[in-house]
């Protein structure tokens, strides 16, 4: 079970092999979910801005992120104690971003 920006790159990868979107419906979508992660707005307010047709895409991205994703070929499931440890390293990055961002 893969967590925070694994998880999101491994479902955006998924998504992109499924559906077909244009370079602008990408760019929208990335652009959406680093509003997301930089908690510039809520899930809802920058749902509201995407198409109709973007808004189940943004959801599983942020859903992902969130709550993890397990890759399609993926069969185990972690421990209680593995996805501690992944929430708090991700956690931790997420920290670590921001202070790097601030000190820079």
């Amino acid at each position: 079970m893969l967590t925070g920006i694994e998880a999101f790159e491994a479902c955006w990868a998924a998504l992109q092999q499924r559906h077909a979107m244009s370079q602008c419906e990408n760019t929208q979508l990335i652009q959406a979910m680093g509003q997301f992660v930089d908690c510039y707005a809520t899930q809802a307010e920058i749902r509201q801005e995407l198409s109709a047709a973007l808004r189940p895409l943004f959801d599983r991205l942020v859903d992902a992120y969130v709550n993890g994703y397990a890759a399609s070929g993926s069969q185990s499931q972690p421990t209680a104690a593995q996805l501690r440890l992944q929430r708090q390293q991700s956690i931790h990055d997420a920290d670590t971003f921001v202070l790097d961002l601030l000190l820079s």
